[in-house]
């Protein structure tokens, strides 16, 4: 299990003020997580949360959960949201991802899952 290490190796490069350095990983990221699938979301998503927490960062934390989440729309299963969900609300500028509509789609999607 070595997408550990790349997937924290990726995010450091998030981290660059450089904008084309961070647009590239954000797009490789993209594509492993199209290849693994969103039951590896949550690793992701964890090391993410976990690097970027300063300043800029915060925003390029919260514009690349976006992105990894828009290209795995497509893959989603049932539960993986659910699965996920606390590691996406911890992002701390939630507004950042959702814009007002797909707050209240996020908001039907949480009530849909809390009533199985």
């Amino acid at each position: 299990m070595h997408f550990f290490r790349i997937f924290m190796r990726l995010c450091t490069f998030l981290k660059s003020r450089m904008e084309s350095v961070r647009r590239v990983t954000r797009e490789t990221l993209q594509k492993i997580m199209i290849t693994l699938g969103p039951k590896y979301l949550h690793y992701l998503l964890k090391e993410l949360n976990t690097l970027l927490t300063k300043g800029f960062q915060v925003h390029v934390l919260a514009y690349t959960v976006q992105a990894v989440l828009l290209v795995l729309k497509p893959y989603y299963q049932k539960m993986d949201i659910n699965n996920n969900l606390q590691s996406i609300l911890s992002v701390s500028i939630i507004s950042e991802i959702f814009d007002h509509t797909n707050l209240t789609i996020l908001y039907i999607l949480l009530m849909y899952y809390k009533s199985y």
